[in-house]
């Protein structure tokens, strides 16, 4: 079998004929010869077996070689002759059995074709006439064709890869023309094909011959595809603005999608360009115009972005939609916006930016590329921000941005120095991005702190340092309450407000003090007790109120106490009186030498006359317990001894 496929193969390679390569069902286990493997359709090939002892012979005559099933019953036959009507190539292959055995075998056949051409004739008034060669299988399986133009001229032969249109020109009446296949090595005749002249058949439609695309580069190149049509000289005529359209010189005659650079014009200026071509009876076809697009860099200036707008020349089609891409991502479209601002962009990156017009049936207008590099304005000096006092060791900054060269992206620089030096260090994360900061760990109770804010935007420009502002130190005297007036915000001063809370929090009351920066607390008001104040700042502007450290003031209760008090009537030192302040209750006990209560008596009832039970107690030494309550809810206890006298 070996054998058999190589000496099938150098067979199929001197007739000229393509190596067949048979699939696995060709197994090549049977056997028969063919009358013939080659000839001119019609060809009748006639089949004899050759495997002895051979029972239940059949043939397909028309097997698909590439398959790897046995063929279908109804494709088999007991028929030793067979006729192909169509060139090609053919597989025959053989079944049948021998000695209980299944065996088949495959052989190649191939038919040229005689059957007549298939071309396309148009005449026109002036004697022109023009064949078209239509690339059907039919056609492409001759060398070429022949035509007899019928008035006497020389035969023309036609070859494959040739241009398919055929041209002549008659000087009398058109007569009859007829065309063959043919081939090179003569072995068929091919079929003559008449064509009949018809007078009412127009010229082929030059319809598809229209531009793709135009794209203006950004050195000036134009680039432009258009559709052409084999045998038809298509020209490039462009309009330079002035409404005028002047041939370029450039000419394509192939079919199919044709690609033409135009080098060395302006691409800051518009063009317009249309297609010429004339049909086989040299009527003039113009196609639809198409505009260039101009895309510039606008004159708006915005931090950060970048503006873009873009114009064309009047277009024969509409205008579908506006496309812009940059860096090769669609960022924008619009029916009729012709202006765009990229406002996404980051500062010191260079974009690159296409504009693509969309026209009615899908053609395309575009310029490319426009390369450009946002930039931003000088940072003003940040002039809204606040300090505040959180809790014990915690400050919270908050600053609100406004004015020229602001960026998307920047790095908030906060400064801290103790108030009253310039030894400034920066306290915020590098780089920082966040408006409100919160640092912690600082002596808030007893020193005072002063920050400043510095603004780098994303093109690297900084503002100056902003005003210092400071957080605001409460502190005790002996007469009251003091705070610092550096002022926490970059705005004016609008009023103080001291807060007075509980030890929860809750605030009790709220003291407008104008613009002074001092409280004064008497020991003697009993209800200066146990609280806690603070300082709440009010500026003129809407960044927020700050406050400051929060001071506790306390007030012990204060015990006055008699050694010796004389209740004999004169009217003087009477009785025994116990003075306590800023205490919230008191209770005091009195006990005579033996220890036994001799009285009690609470807040204003505790004071003692020296009887008890009616009766004047003796001269003498007596003692006393005095249990004392504070605001705050805890107790202490002070016991001595007084003198009784009368």
């Amino acid at each position: 079998m070996k054998i058999t496929l190589q000496i099938n193969l150098i067979i199929g390679l001197l007739l000229g004929m393509p190596a067949m390569v048979w699939s696995q069902y060709c197994q090549q286990t049977g056997g028969f010869s063919v009358s013939t493997e080659q000839g001119c359709a019609p060809l009748q090939v006639r089949v004899q077996n050759e495997v002895a002892d051979a029972v239940h012979i059949k043939y397909a005559y028309n097997f698909d070689n590439t398959s790897a099933v046995p063929p279908a019953d109804a494709t088999l036959s007991i028929d030793e002759t067979y006729t192909y009507q169509n060139g090609g190539q053919y597989t025959i292959v053989q079944v049948g059995s021998a000695m209980g055995t299944g065996f088949n075998y495959c052989k190649d056949i191939t038919v040229h074709e005689t059957a007549p051409p298939e071309v396309d004739l148009v005449t026109c008034p002036d004697g022109r006439a023009r064949i078209t060669v239509i690339k059907s299988a039919v056609t492409m399986a001759y060398d070429g064709l022949e035509i007899d133009w019928g008035d006497g001229s020389p035969k023309t032969r036609w070859t494959a890869g040739k241009t398919p249109i055929i041209e002549h020109r008659y000087q009398v009446a058109l007569p009859s023309i007829t065309v063959r296949g043919w081939y090179g090595d003569g072995r068929c005749q091919g079929a003559i094909k008449p064509l009949v002249f018809d007078k009412n058949k127009p010229a082929p439609s030059l319809e598809s011959i229209r531009i793709h695309a135009v794209t203006m580069e950004n050195d000036g190149t134009v680039k432009l595809r258009f559709m052409g049509m084999d045998g038809i000289e298509t020209s490039v005529w462009m309009d330079q603005g002035n409404g005028l359209f002047a041939d370029t010189g450039i000419k394509k005659s192939g079919g199919g999608m044709q690609s033409i650079s135009i080098p060395n014009l302006d691409p800051s200026r518009t063009y317009r360009f249309r297609l010429a071509s004339k049909d086989i009876c040299l009527n003039l076809i113009q196609s639809a115009i198409v505009s260039t697009m101009v895309l510039k860099e606008g004159t708006l200036l915005v931090d950060e972005s970048i503006s873009l707008f873009w114009n064309s020349l009047p277009q024969s089609q509409r205008v579908l939609q506006f496309k812009l891409i940059r860096d090769g991502k669609e960022i924008f479209a619009s029916a009729d916006k012709t202006s765009y601002v990229d406002n996404t962009v980051v500062c010191k990156q260079a974009y690159r930016y296409e504009l693509v017009a969309v026209l009615q049936n899908g053609v395309q207008s575009s310029f490319r590329y426009l390369e450009s590099v946002p930039t931003a304005s000088v940072p003003e000096e940040i002039g809204s921000a606040l300090v505040s006092v959180a809790s014990s060791g915690e400050v919270h900054t908050s600053v609100a941005l406004s004015g020229e060269g602001l960026t998307r992206t920047y790095d908030l620089q906060i400064e801290r120095a103790i108030a009253g030096t310039s030894n400034y260090t920066r306290v915020s994360p590098d780089p920082n991005q966040n408006l409100s900061y919160v640092e912690k760990g600082l002596d808030t109770d007893s020193q005072q702190y002063c920050y400043r804010f510095i603004y780098k935007n994303s093109c690297n420009l900084s503002s100056p340092p902003s005003a210092p502002i400071c957080t605001v130190l409460l502190g005790s005297e002996t007469d009251g309450l003091v705070w610092t007036d550096w002022l926490p915000f970059l705005e004016n001063l609008e009023e103080y407000h001291l807060e007075i809370m509980d030890d929860s929090g809750k605030l009790l009351q709220t003291i407008p003090m104008g613009s002074s920066n001092t409280h004064p607390i008497s020991l003697s008001d009993p209800s200066v007790v146990d609280n806690y104040y603070r300082v709440r700042i009010n500026g003129s502007g809407s960044i927020g109120a700050s406050f400051s450290n929060v001071v506790r003031f306390q007030k012990d209760p204060i015990i006055q106490i008699p050694d010796v008090f004389t209740p004999n009537g004169d009217g003087l030192n009477e009785s025994f009186q116990v003075k306590v302040y800023f205490a919230k209750t008191y209770q005091l006990f009195i006990y005579d030498r033996w220890g036994s209560l001799v009285h009690q008596g609470e807040g204003d009832l505790a004071n003692w006359d020296g009887r008890s039970q009616g009766q004047l107690l003796d001269e003498g030494y007596y003692s006393y317990k005095l249990e004392v309550q504070r605001h705050d809810g805890s107790a202490f206890v002070k016991k001595g001894s007084m003198l009784l006298l009368r």
